[in-house]
């Protein structure tokens, strides 16, 4: 459905505009609040009526995305002249005469909608639910039998109360009521449970007539003729039905008291268990009808509503990475809502597009090609993305065009070159940006930092320079930044007040000052990364704030990645010495920082949500390890990459490590022999290990042995060889750095 996901994209873009912190444009409240109204009722009629008028949803289509592009053009047009407003409102004459032409050709497709909606050409209400069913299969696997609320429903379904219940499921339209019930009413212990079940859609315009016929014919599975009876004997012959037997009746979309007392007599209360479900927007008459607290549903949250747009655009294949941060962009602008997302999941799943157009739309989408209209469409195209995602994109392209696609690139021979900047961000709302360049660029792309008041995901890699940049200050200034990447760059100090409460990833940095001032100013961050290069100092006093100490200040951080390089001046002792990990974490990732193992066990095996620890060269020193009861209690997957040969003797117990699925062993000469209570772990699966000494091979292959002994065939052992020549780089080292090899 094009059109509905033409609607959502306009949408997004008003709020975005609304809601944004600095936007660079005031749109016109009467035309914010028009735009909106009309929004909603196309939405809401595209979800409830039939699909029959192809000419309706193309005019739908492409009024929407007409006004969108007005929107994104006074949005070009005030970043050009520098000016948020004009006295408060855009006062661009051409724009907003073309903003009035489609408000009104919007406001005539509203007028025909609303007279298709009173003439009533509408599915009706049992064959919406049937059409509703092809959603709610779809979304089904978003629930699960762990589910909070999957458990809530069948335990009131299913207790210990003899008496006849009513049990109300209440949310808002698309937030899965009907899905969720129609998932109960399915599963496979209520339809043991139940000697009877019937299910019937109320909707807002209902007969009590057509109600008991439908659940007459569902109780008693077959074609009954109920023409010729009354109301009323049609509510007896049901009742006598139920009568004695425990049953589960379905009232789904109930949208007032009325509707069910002219019924509810017609439910025998037999004392067995029986429950009536029902599904409603409303809390009142929930409330009123069972006479207790209803079961609310809930928006889903971010991974939710990605997980369930990718079930229905992929089905059991993974996302490819490349469409990750777009589709997790377009999942949450479903605004949690489970309808929206399995629409929009269709149009993409179901789209007959060639290979060509696909990557095409989806890199539009994704702001990262922008085709000129009018002149040469499908041959003339900009990509705004590295090097290496631009070949991609024109070989997939190729592959499906007979034709010659001229195409010019951002990047060339490592530098901005060959756009102009109006040019390279000529859409309005570009949300996505990755560029590689060399350091005569710098300049141009500090220039063009101020422009981009809507990039959500950020990606600079400078090449060929071996010291650390500091990053252009504006970069503090874009508060819509979840995603920041900066290879080769330090980051400035932030401005006064600033706080960017989007940001969740900060990955690549050099460098980075932990200072308290610059802690605060990223509460929300998930992802860091970070590698400390100093060569040398140019003021002593930046030594506190490089730090660690304020680490546990980030209670949100899940993932921590932290390097030394070989040419650091900093001692590892000042570096991480006082260093507390958040509670947060569920990865870590060290390399350089010269932790003994006691240390780090002490620092790191207390992390309670602790899933994944790699620990790379020169993270831990010292030739004996020993661990503890209660330590590593979630951790279920371990690296160690013992490059130096320092470590000799391992002590531990299977309980130590009671979840680990996979351990990984990297450059272990020295050590003697892998406990071998680690094949003891219940959830062990893998045991991988990379240029390791025959006698930790050995005692890898001797842990295998027993296992399949004591009937575990499922542990895998993986072994990697050459380790000749990575013993002879060790001892290089060793020599360079003053370690006995």
């Amino acid at each position: 459905m094009a059109s509905y996901a033409a609607l959502l994209s306009l949408a997004h873009t008003i709020r975005q505009i609304k809601n944004h912190p600095r936007s660079p444009i005031s749109l016109d409240l009467y035309q914010v609040n028009s735009l909106m109204e009309n929004v909603t009722l196309l939405q809401h009629f595209l979800e409830r009526y039939s699909e029959e008028d192809d000419d309706l949803e193309s005019r739908i289509t492409v009024a929407a995305y007409a006004a969108e592009d007005v929107i994104e053009s006074l949005i070009v047009h005030q970043i050009r002249v520098g000016s948020t407003s004009y006295g408060g409102n855009i006062r661009s004459v051409d724009l907003c005469q073309r903003l009035e032409k489609v408000m009104g050709e919007m406001n005539l497709i509203k007028n025909e909608v609303m007279k298709i909606s009173q003439q009533k050409i509408i599915v009706g209400a049992q064959h919406h639910n049937l059409h509703l069913n092809s959603s709610v299969s779809t979304t089904m696997a978003e629930f699960d039998d762990d589910d909070v609320l999957i458990n809530e429903v069948l335990d009131k379904l299913t207790g210990q109360q003899c008496g006849l219940q009513v049990i109300p499921i209440v949310g808002m339209a698309g937030i899965g009521k009907t899905t969720l019930a129609r998932y109960i009413y399915e599963n496979a212990l209520i339809v043991e449970r139940f000697d009877i079940r019937a299910w019937v859609t109320i909707s807002q315009e209902y007969s009590r007539g057509n109600i008991l016929q439908v659940l007459c014919q569902d109780t008693k599975g077959g074609n009954l003729d109920l023409s010729e009876i009354s109301e009323d004997e049609v509510g007896e012959i049901l009742y006598k039905h139920l009568w004695g037997r425990r049953y589960l009746i379905v009232m789904d979309d109930i949208w007032s008291i009325e509707a069910w007392d002219k019924v509810r007599s017609f439910f025998p209360d037999n004392s067995n268990g029986s429950r009536i479900m029902i599904t409603t927007r409303l809390s009142n008459p929930a409330i009123r009808i069972s006479g207790s607290s209803d079961i609310q549903m809930k928006f889903l949250d971010k991974d939710k509503s990605w997980n369930l747009l990718c079930k229905v655009v992929f089905g059991k294949k993974d996302c490819p990475m490349d469409l990750e941060n777009i589709g997790k962009e377009i999942a949450e602008s479903c605004r949690g809502l489970p309808l929206s997302i399995v629409v929009i999941g269709g149009v993409l799943r179901n789209s007959n597009m060639t290979k060509g157009d696909l990557c095409l739309r989806e890199a539009q989408k994704q702001r990262k090609l922008d085709i000129p209209r009018g002149r040469n469409t499908e041959r003339r195209i900009r990509i705004h993305e590295n090097t290496e995602d631009a070949s991609r994109f024109l070989r997939a392209l190729e592959s499906a065009w007979q034709t010659v696609i001229e195409a010019s690139t951002v990047i060339e021979n490592d530098s901005l070159v060959t756009y102009s900047e109006n040019a390279i961000f000529q859409p309005a709302s570009l949300r996505y940006l990755s560029l590689r360049f060399n350091f005569d660029a710098l300049s141009r792309f500090t220039s063009l930092c101020s422009l981009l008041w809507n990039v959500q995901t950020l990606k600079v890699i400078i090449t060929y320079f071996w010291e650390p940049i500091i990053a252009p200050s504006e970069i503090w200034e874009m508060p819509l930044l979840r995603h920041v990447i900066l290879d080769g760059f330090q980051l400035p100090e932030p401005p006064h007040g600033v706080v960017l409460e989007n940001l969740h990833t900060l990955s690549r940095v050099k460098n980075f000052r932990c200072s308290k001032d610059v802690v605060k100013r990223i509460p929300n961050i998930k992802k860091l990364k970070f590698e400390y290069v100093i060569a040398r100092l140019n003021d002593e006093e930046e030594l506190p704030d490089l730090c660690l100490e304020n680490l546990h200040r980030l209670r949100k951080l899940e993932s921590f990645n932290l390097s030394k390089g070989l040419n650091c001046i900093y001692d590892h002792e000042f570096l991480v010495h006082n260093v507390v990990f958040p509670h947060s974490l569920k990865k870590l990732s060290l390399c350089g920082t010269m932790l003994t193992w006691k240390e780090m066990t002490v620092k790191i095996g207390s992390l309670p949500l602790l899933q994944v620890l790699r620990l790379h060269e020169s993270s831990c020193v010292g030739a004996e390890w020993e661990t503890g009861e209660g330590q590593f209690c979630n951790l279920k997957f371990l690296l160690i990459n013992d490059m130096f040969g320092n470590l000799r003797y391992w002590r531990t117990e299977s309980s130590h490590f009671p979840r680990l699925e996979q351990l990984h062993l990297r450059h272990f000469v020295s050590l003697e022999e892998i406990p071998s209570c680690i094949g003891d772990i219940p959830t062990l699966m893998s045991i991988r290990l990379e240029r390791c000494s025959k006698s930790v091979k050995n005692s890898a292959q001797r842990i295998k042995k027993e296992q399949v002994d004591n009937g575990n065939e499922d542990l895998q052992v993986l072994c990697e060889n050459k380790l000749h020549k990575w013993r002879d780089l060790r001892k290089k080292f060793a020599q360079m750095k003053g370690i006995k090899g």
